[in-house]
């Protein structure tokens, strides 16, 4: 190449033709020839080239174009296998996914079996025991009248370490159910319209888990984890989140909010009213977690429970359980637990519970303490947001487990 054009000139990319002596011409695309203005059958070089410089025949150039087009066509095939290819992995996941969702199940429904077979045994022995001479020999053969009481004592540990590890099993099937179905889940719930409302324009569709909102004749569909229709129960409801109040036993935090606009029954939902099948989620979960713990007492196992209840309003948190407290309003107050224990608010009491009525009378205290205004939807309608906060620690002695787990129910503002 010799020379330099007097007025240089932009260049587009250029393709290379391979020569007959081995020589790599670039060539200019198609488009820069029309931008040039070329009308001849070859294509030039960008710049000036020497003497006896080569020029590329138009069949040279669309023998080049077509090997490009085929392979560049190669790798759109081989895309679209590889798509589909994807696409066949997802559905045998799925159906994968399914078949374990399956064995679980099945596995925590005999777990369930096995526990009250125990259970029914335990009841039975005991009362063979206090009515009978125990006739009855240990895994071993031996007479248990005949061993001494550091054998009895010796016996009934290593009992109890073999039932502490069938509930650590437990623990972890349910675990993994929880992790399947989804940490973070959303369900809606639709509320029976009012006695001389108009139809409803919601429609709770037939898979259980869409809900169809028609406006201006015109249907869209959302999608949750599941919806509850209006005549869905309280008992329904939490059944559905039944799984997670036993994860916060076993040792997990556990957080539940209820979300919507004013009137729509986010109380309802959290605290419903007194009677047995009306009660919300905080009390049922309040009534599972004290039979679990009398139930689990007789297994080894100490539980303590701390309760708070807070309502953050106007960017303060305030106790509802001292009416006399004061509004917190340094969110330094707030301090979790560097090795994943509990959260707690300093200034705000945390009170130890022993009996379930005594968390429903504290519980009916919080709410009767909770920030209420009218508004033009709902006559009573909460301004703040209450969160119903309950620390759980348990100890098991002979296995030296130690759980420390926390529920958060949070009945948000209207």
């Amino acid at each position: 190449m010799q020379g330099s054009p007097a007025s240089p000139k932009a260049t587009l990319p250029s393709l290379f033709a391979e020569h007959q002596d081995g020589s790599r011409l670039p060539l200019l695309p198609l488009t820069a020839q029309k931008m040039r203005g070329q009308t001849t059958g070859f294509m030039k070089t960008p710049g000036t080239l020497s003497k006896g410089a080569h020029r590329v025949p138009n069949s040279a150039l669309k023998d080049t174009s077509t090997k490009l087009s085929f392979a560049g066509a190669v790798n759109h095939f081989s895309l679209f296998e590889k798509v589909e290819h994807a696409e066949k992995e997802n559905a045998e996941l799925k159906l994968q996914l399914l078949a374990c969702r399956g064995d679980l199940y099945e596995a925590l429904e005999k777990a369930k079996e096995a526990e009250a077979a125990q259970a029914t045994a335990a009841a039975a022995t005991a009362f063979q025991t206090s009515t009978e001479p125990v006739q009855e020999g240990d895994a071993s053969g031996n007479d248990l009248h005949s061993l001494s009481k550091a054998q009895l004592i010796e016996r009934l540990l290593a009992l109890q370490k073999e039932l502490a590890s069938a509930q650590q099993e437990r623990r972890q099937a349910v675990n993994q159910l929880v992790e399947m179905k989804g940490a973070i889940r959303v369900y809606c719930r639709v509320r029976p319209p009012s006695p001389g409302a108009p139809s409803s324009c919601l429609r709770v569709l037939p898979d259980g888990s869409s809900l169809g909102i028609t406006c201006n004749n015109q249907e869209s569909v959302f999608n949750f984890n599941r919806v509850f229709g209006p005549s869905a129960s309280q008992q329904a409801v939490y059944q559905e989140v039944a799984e997670l109040v036993q994860s916060a036993l076993d040792g997990y935090h556990v957080c539940i909010m209820s979300y919507g606009q004013t009137g729509s029954g986010k109380t309802h939902n959290m605290v419903g009213n007194q009677s047995a099948d009306g009660h919300g989620l905080i009390p049922r979960a309040i009534n599972k977690i004290m039979g679990s713990m009398r139930r689990l007492g007789l297994q080894g196992w100490d539980y303590k429970l701390e309760l708070s209840c807070v309502e953050v309003y106007n960017n303060s948190v305030r106790d509802l359980l001292d009416p006399k407290a004061q509004h917190i309003k340094d969110m330094n107050a707030i301090k979790h637990d560097a090795q994943g224990g509990h959260t707690v608010i300093q200034g705000v009491q945390q009170v130890e519970l022993r009996t379930a009525s005594q968390a429903h009378a504290l519980l009916q205290k919080a709410m009767e303490a909770r920030a209420c205004n009218a508004t033009a939807m709902n006559s009573s309608s909460s301004r703040s947001h209450s969160a119903f906060m309950l620390n759980i620690s348990g100890t098991h002695a002979p296995s030296e487990t130690h759980l420390k787990g926390a529920l958060c129910l949070v009945d948000l503002a209207g």
